[in-house]
């Protein structure tokens, strides 16, 4: 039985381009000798590589060259949590991850997981120890981060047992402790109302309704192309995240179903197409200007600067708290308000669960009456207090007008 291997490799540069060097191990066919062969990959330019990124470059395609060991060999059970988690675990996992989940759960596993159990081997985990700092984390996060970590840390463990690392998985039998009450607060009507009428630029204005009265998720939002707008409803073909454009990638194939854009939404969006530069079907619906490398190009805002710059000036000044304006509290507020307008039923289309639709809703080619129906109640409500304050506001300078005429008739 061959030994199992293990090696850091080395650094060499030539020219201007920096090498990594290992050890890579073949079997003859002819004899079933083993023998070792020098491998040499290229890692980066000298000047834009530093000297632990291109270690830590290396290690990866070690790990992913050399990959698990042979079946009839046990890979070492002294491995850490750490090292397994990142030459084992996410190289495995990530060619599924879209970029934003990737980044959201590397770092939920390295902030609340590896941290803890970086530099303690696989075997040496214990449940009593898996569930006692499940517990800890409940009591000081939230709901989301608790089960986040539960979920990820039964997954390790149990890629961990597959791939025989170790004989039993410590995960198998933790249970989810309880958490504290989630607050998932929600921005009132009047708030909606007043924040649009507000807002100056026509794309902002544009970008906040159809957040507020569509309900598309935040990466969907920002990634809006003119081919997605077709008048009376929209179909997300590609997503935003950080400010890059991810063509083509949505979070689940029922989010390519229509998304019902209201009538009183429409002409938000035909003010700001009158004014935008590009409306090419490729060009983004809600553009802004890149920086760096991106320097005069357009790109989809990031969340948070697009309200930090564009949104949260105005709420300050409308005494509107900031954490009640965000793509996510407009989306879970349409969800709620749908419910009194509509069935659950059409809250659910317009939402587009996947959870909780089925395939003949995933794929209609048309909105049904029901949706739209509840889409406009819904929007229809929310812009009648606007409607309702104009007409007191004209109505109390008409009765201010006529009795400063009345006054006129009794002095003379």
């Amino acid at each position: 039985m061959a030994r199992p291997r293990h090696q850091n490799g080395w650094i060499t540069e030539h020219g201007k381009q920096i090498y990594g060097n290992f050890w890579r191990y073949v079997t003859d066919p002819v004899t079933g000798e083993r023998k070792r062969r020098q491998a040499s990959v290229p890692l980066g330019r000298v000047g834009n590589l530093r000297k632990w990124e291109a270690k830590e470059r290396l290690q990866s395609l070690i790990a992913e060259e050399l990959g698990p060991q042979h079946s009839n060999e046990r890979p070492d059970p002294k491995t850490t949590f750490g090292w397994f988690v990142k030459y084992r675990y996410v190289p495995m996992r990530e060619g599924r991850w879209h970029k934003a989940t990737k980044d959201k759960t590397t770092y939920e596993i390295n902030r609340y997981l590896v941290e803890y159990f970086g530099d303690r081997s696989l075997e040496e985990a214990t449940p009593f120890e898996l569930q006692v700092h499940l517990n800890k984390l409940a009591k000081e996060f939230s709901d989301s981060i608790v089960r986040h970590a539960f979920s990820n840390l039964k997954a390790i463990f149990r890629t961990a047992r597959k791939m025989k690392f170790i004989v039993e998985d410590p995960a198998e039998d933790i249970l989810m402790p309880d958490t504290r009450t989630v607050k998932r607060p929600k921005i009132e009507p009047k708030m909606i109302i007043d924040l649009i009428d507000s807002v100056p630029h026509p794309r902002d204005r544009a970008l906040l309704a159809v957040g507020c009265f569509c309900g598309p998720r935040t990466s969907e939002d920002l990634g809006l192309t003119w081919k997605s707008y077709a008048f009376d409803h929209f179909v997300v073909y590609d997503t935003a995240y950080e400010g890059k454009l991810y063509e083509g990638k949505v979070k689940t194939e029922d989010s390519r179903a229509r998304i019902p854009i209201p009538q009183r939404v429409r002409p938000y969006i035909e003010a700001w197409r009158q004014a935008c530069q590009d409306t090419s079907p490729d060009g983004l619906m809600f553009p802004t200007k890149g920086h760096l490398g991106n320097k005069g190009i357009a790109v989809p805002f990031r969340a948070k600067n697009f309200f930090k710059w564009k949104v949260w000036p105005i709420t300050d000044a409308l005494n509107i708290p900031r954490k009640l304006c965000t793509f996510q509290v407009f989306r879970r507020t349409l969800g709620t308000d749908l419910q009194k307008h509509g069935t659950m039923k059409d809250a659910q289309a317009i939402l587009r669960h996947k959870h909780i639709k089925t395939t003949a809703e995933v794929y209609m080619d048309h909105i049904p009456d029901s949706v739209s129906r509840a889409i406009e109640a819904r929007t229809d409500a929310i812009f009648a207090l606007r409607d309702k304050r104009r007409r007191r506001k004209s109505t109390g300078v008409l009765l201010n007008i006529a009795g400063q005429s009345k006054g006129k008739v009794s002095v003379n």
